[in-house]
């Protein structure tokens, strides 16, 4: 296996708890450090390789920076896969691209939860961004015998998340026993899916014959309230305060949960990991990292 990275600094861990599990994860692989857009070394490196099988999730992490940086976002991941896409076809070794998009690129949900038909009508650059990659490799696959697999997860988090998002947030402020402020309102529904699941299901979608040409939803398959997400924290920090504030930063569409019955029926997806225990692993990854168990935190609940 050989992994590409252009090492863009927008979360590198810094703990080194954080670097271990990064360097565990990469293990036995070829690192090499290329940026999708440098031509010439990604074709020595493809040519170097001859990879079959290839899975990109070069991207810009971060749904803000469609706004606060629309270039670098665009860059980051329209160009890149523009990029690895004219690599692909000059070193005609690759058979099949999987393709990590984003449930952004649905808009806003209908009554709450969207399928792989649900119409892709993003509401905010980001989403944009991403329906614009997958134009893309749905191009290539359309006029190149490369078969093309996209995959569009919700809310990924675990252990090692490094980004300004809700769970690392969340679970980092309760071990500092600070209170927590919901930006985006009681009422609104996440998808919280666990990175070993998405895991799971990127390596089905990248290894089963009939995701040829298909779109997938990963995710967990339930939607939670952050409301919900509090009280589960609450199981482990009982005195944790929450207040609740206006919704601050880019648009965000409303969701709920990915209808990921194809996944299940073509891919045999089987995601088991639910959000009571997917916090439990991160918190216990913070206390494990920070290398002492705060007062606050009562260990598993029951």
């Amino acid at each position: 296996m050989a992994v590409l990275d252009a090492f863009r600094p927008y979360a590198l861990p810094t703990k080194p708890r954080d670097q271990s599990l990064r360097r565990a994860l990469i293990a036995g692989a070829e690192l090499h450090a290329i940026d999708l857009l440098d031509h010439d070394r990604v074709i020595n490196c493809l040519t170097a390789f001859k990879p079959e099988l290839v899975i990109n999730l070069a991207a810009d992490p971060i749904v803000g920076s469609a706004d606060s940086n629309p270039l670098r976002c665009k860059r980051d991941i329209v160009e890149s896969i523009q990029g690895l896409s004219k690599a692909i076809l000059a070193t005609r070794c690759v058979q099949r691209l999987v393709q990590v998009s984003s449930s952004m690129v649905y808009g806003d949900f209908v009554d709450g939860r969207a399928d792989e038909m649900s119409p892709t009508e993003p509401v905010n650059a980001y989403g944009r961004v991403k329906l614009a990659a997958e134009t893309i490799v749905q191009n290539l696959g359309l006029h190149s015998d490369i078969e093309t697999v996209i995959v569009r997860p919700m809310a990924v988090y675990g252990p090692g998340d490094h980004y300004d998002r809700v769970v690392p947030k969340f679970c980092s402020q309760c071990l500092s026993g600070d209170p927590l402020v919901i930006h985006a309102g009681t009422a609104s529904l996440i998808d919280f899916s666990y990175v070993d699941d998405i895991v799971e299901g990127l390596i089905l979608a990248a290894t089963t014959p009939e995701a040829a040409g298909e779109i997938f939803n990963l995710s967990f398959g339930q939607a939670r309230t952050l409301v919900e997400l509090v009280a589960v924290l609450q199981t482990h920090f009982p005195d944790l305060k929450h207040d609740v504030a206006p919704a601050v930063g880019p648009a965000r569409p409303n969701r709920g949960a990915l209808d990921i019955s194809k996944a299940r029926r073509l891919l045999g997806y089987r995601p088991v990991t639910t959000l009571e225990a997917g916090i439990l692993h991160c918190i216990n990854h913070l206390v494990d990292r920070d290398g002492a168990m705060p007062d606050a935190f009562s260990g598993p609940a029951g």
